[in-house]
C-alpha cells in the first residue's frame, strides 16, 4: 500500500475483493511492507501469520574483512551434484525444508537470468569436501549455507563478506539479502554491516 493511502480502508476492499475471488479455496496472502498494523488487518480476518523475514540492505560502506577460517579455501561454484549436495547439508535440518530434487534446484538456479556463478562460492576445508556455499542472484546474496559440522566457525561470514567484495568489484552500489526473522543468522548479517530495510509475511486463510 503506498504510504499516502494507508489508514483508509482500501487493504480490508482489497481483502474483501481477493476473498470473493478466492471462493472456497484456501487464500494466501503475501506482503512486502509488513507492519504491525498490516499484521492487525489480516489477523482480524482471519488469516494465520505463516512466515516473516527481514529484508536487509548493505550500502558497501565499510565492507568488513573477515578472516578465512583455518584451512578453509573458495572457488566459483559449479553447477552441480556437489553443490546440490552442500546445500541440502546445509538446509535439510531447518524447519520447513522443502526437499527438492537435484533437478529442480539445480535446473531453477541454471534457468535464472540474474544467477552469478562467478560470484557465487563454495567453500571447502582443509581435506578439499565442502562445508558451505554463497548464491549471488545480480545483486542480492540469495543463499548462504554451511554443513552442520562447520557451523559457527566463520564460515558463512567469510562467504559473505566475499560475495560483498565481488559485487562492489563488480560496479553494484548495493547488496541485498533477505532473512527468517527466527534464523540467527540475522544478528550475523547486521554484524557485517547490512541493515534492515522492512520485513515481508505471508498469511494464510484456511476454508476447510
Amino acid at each position: 500500500m503506498h504510504p499516502d493511502w494507508r489508514g483508509r480502508g482500501l487493504g480490508g476492499r482489497l481483502l474483501s475483493w481477493a476473498g470473493e475471488q478466492a471462493g472456497d479455496a484456501d487464500l494466501l496472502v503475501t506482503t512486502e511492507s509488513w507492519s504491525p498494523g498490516a499484521d492487525a488487518l489480516f489477523t482480524a480476518r482471519g488469516f494465520e501469520r505463516t512466515f516473516t523475514e527481514w529484508v536487509q540492505r548493505h550500502d558497501f560502506a565499510g565492507i568488513p574483512s573477515v578472516t578465512p577460517p583455518d584451512g578453509v579455501t573458495t572457488e566459483p561454484v559449479t553447477l552441480g551434484p556437489e553443490l546440490f549436495s552442500t546445500y541440502r547439508a546445509s538446509f535439510a535440518d531447518r524447519p520447513g525444508f522443502g526437499s527438492p530434487t537435484a533437478e529442480e534446484w539445480l535446473g531453477e538456479l541454471g534457468e535464472d537470468d540474474e544467477y552469478r556463478p562467478d560470484l557465487s562460492l563454495i567453500a571447502r576445508g582443509p581435506d578439499g569436501a565442502a562445508v558451505g556455499f554463497v548464491n549471488v542472484n545480480d545483486n542480492w546474496v540469495d543463499q548462504v549455507g554451511v554443513v552442520p559440522g562447520w557451523r559457527g566457525r566463520r564460515v558463512g561470514a567469510y562467504l559473505v563478506a566475499r560475495a560483498l567484495r565481488g559485487l562492489a568489484a563488480d560496479g553494484a552500489w548495493e547488496a541485498w539479502l533477505c532473512v527468517n526473522d527466527n534464523n540467527p543468522a540475522a544478528e550475523l548479517y547486521r554484524r557485517l554491516g547490512f541493515q534492515n530495510f522492512g520485513r515481508r509475511a505471508r498469511y494464510l486463510r484456511r476454508r476447510s
